[in-house]
């Protein structure tokens, strides 16, 4: 299966979840773990697939998650990182847990990203 399609099946999973189940709870960390993975895995592969990543950014499943993991890695270009941010500066002026985390990622990344 290529990392494309199971991206977006892990996508749609993570947003499925019901959290009054344990055994929901247990499946979504798992499909968690193996999404940074996968993150991990492309997005220092090559930069045609860190671009076909990036492209993840305009899904509402995996927008969030692929910012986050992407902007964190070491070795991305300045332009790429920067799009990350900006999707995690959009997060930030929602509601609810994602832009409650997506505030504390700007305050705690302040220096890493030139923010005033």
């Amino acid at each position: 299966m290529r990392w494309q399609k199971r991206i977006a099946e892990l996508g749609v999973k993570l947003t499925r979840t019901n959290y009054a189940s344990p055994g929901a709870v247990k499946e979504h960390n798992a499909a968690a773990y193996e999404l940074r993975r996968i993150i991990l895995q492309v997005g220092c592969a090559s930069d045609t697939d860190l671009d076909e990543l990036l492209s993840f950014l305009h899904d509402p499943n995996l927008r969030g998650w692929i910012a986050f993991a992407v902007a964190e890695l070491n070795q991305i270009p300045p332009a790429q990182r920067d799009r990350c941010v900006s999707v995690i500066r959009d997060l930030a002026e929602g509601t609810g847990p994602e832009a409650l985390a997506a505030q504390w990622w700007l305050r705690d990344n302040r220096e890493a990203i030139n923010l005033k």
